[in-house]
């Protein structure tokens, strides 16, 4: 062997990973271009009307019949299913949950989801919601006013997707445009807990997830 074809080869694979290195910076310079130019158009939401609440969980009800009890199965089948819908139909269905977690959400499922997902973020409170319903009608008033029902279900398959981001991504797909803003005003129920209530007010998630 030629003694400078190890050379040439290791030569060959820095430039390899360098030019895979720099692709992918150019595409990340590009979609964030290409999302503060979305940014620049953003509108405000003149749509307020809500998707007819029955066909709404009748679509849940496809998803758990489809994906059983698997959380990022649901959200596959979320997708597929809501491909087909109008940009009007997204933004609908998006009012509805918007109305359905801000009437339900209280202190308890909040510090719930701290102990869940382990982060005050309130996107945790999101995500555990969008269990809720996906889990059903039912389902989710019943753990909306009791969230220690879910130390009954074992969650399988969990992804940090949710409905609403399934939303935003076939709405762009379809007018190349972000969902339009809408200011929501939160009434959050209960009383708020502090660290140290939590194994008392939820010991059952706390035994589980704590």
């Amino acid at each position: 062997m030629h003694p400078l074809i190890p050379i040439l080869i290791i030569l060959t694979i820095v430039l390899f990973n360098y030019l895979k290195k720099q692709r992918t910076i150019e595409k990340h310079n590009e979609l964030k271009n290409e999302y503060t130019e979305l940014l620049k158009k953003i509108k405000p939401r003149q749509n307020l009307n809500e998707y007819n609440e029955s066909k709404f969980w009748e679509l849940v009800d496809k998803a758990n019949k489809t994906a059983g009890n698997n959380y990022n199965n649901k959200i596959g089948v979320m997708k597929t299913l809501l491909t087909n819908y109008s940009a009007d139909d997204l933004i609908e269905i998006d009012n509805l949950l918007n109305r359905l977690i801000s009437s339900k959400i209280s202190h308890t499922i909040i510090a719930a989801s701290q102990i869940i997902f382990k982060t005050s973020e309130f996107r945790a409170t999101t995500l555990l919601m969008n269990l809720f319903i996906l889990k059903g009608d039912n389902y989710f008033q019943y753990a909306c006013q009791n969230p220690e029902l879910i130390v009954k279900e074992e969650i399988i398959g969990f992804s940090y997707e949710t409905i609403g981001d399934i939303i935003e991504e076939k709405y762009k797909l379809k007018t190349n445009e972000l969902l339009p803003t809408i200011n929501i005003d939160l009434q959050i129920s209960g009383t708020p807990l502090s660290l140290k209530d939590y194994p008392i007010k939820l010991p059952k998630i706390w035994e589980k997830f704590g």
